[in-house]
């Protein structure tokens, strides 16, 4: 066998040799496996079109990571600012309800301060008769619902002398029946109020409800102990 090639051969073309190439009978026919579909490249150089596809694309990614970033910064912002509304809210609420109760506070101090000055000097004028007492002052009692405070336990207790003052309005009958109807045993002191004793009543009922206690006044050897209202 000769295995020589013929130098002839090397420049013939291949239709001289009685090869002929192969028909390709769908030359668009492209492989799904080979090329992905929904792939674009761009591979053209001199080619304008795709880079300038390329340009847009960047700025608008660019833009649109910006614009995110700008959204994000913008709701924390405003969540911030919604938490330091509420904070300073909060910080207003309480400073009203402070000034409010220190308004209360001092009213009812002033207040409670004059009923017992008013008082004080009433005493100071008589110190011999009201030295070991305690007094009631009455506008208006009732047996189930406005109860005689403390009296049953004043009973038993001999040091202290208890004296009634009601209302001048207060006639013989309502005084005779508060008697009958709370037991009031003797000794007591009954009395109206004078003009100085009703206007001292009137200071320790200073409130802008209009509602009228009655009171009892502990005093020890000449002093206010305590003045309780009911």
């Amino acid at each position: 066998m000769n295995l020589r090639i013929d130098t002839q051969l090397s420049h013939l073309s291949g239709n001289e040799l009685g090869i002929l190439r192969p028909e390709v009978k769908n030359k668009g026919f492209t492989h799904k496996q080979i090329l992905a579909e929904g792939q674009v490249c761009f591979n053209a150089v001199g080619d304008s079109l795709p880079l300038t596809k390329m340009f847009f694309f960047i700025i608008s990614h660019r833009n649109l990571t910006e614009m995110g970033k700008g959204q994000g910064e913008t709701s924390r912002q405003a969540e911030f600012k919604r938490g330091l509304l509420k904070i300073e809210s909060i910080l207003w609420a309480t400073l009203i309800l402070i000034i409010s109760l220190s308004v209360f506070y001092f009213y009812h101090k002033e207040k409670a301060s004059d009923c017992r000055k008013s008082i004080s000097r009433l005493i100071k004028e008589e110190k011999d008769y009201y030295k070991d007492s305690a007094i009631y002052l009455i506008d208006y009692v009732n047996l189930p619902c406005r109860p005689l405070i403390d009296y049953a336990a004043l009973k038993s207790n001999s040091n202290l002398r208890i004296i009634f003052m009601f209302k001048p309005d207060f006639t013989d009958s309502d005084i005779q029946n508060f008697v009958r109807v709370f037991d009031i045993g003797m000794p007591v002191d009954i009395r109206r109020m004078d003009k100085r004793w009703q206007n001292a009543y009137l200071r320790c009922n200073k409130n802008k409800w209009g509602i009228r206690l009655n009171f009892l006044i502990y005093i020890i050897d000449g002093k206010i102990v305590e003045i309780k209202g009911f």
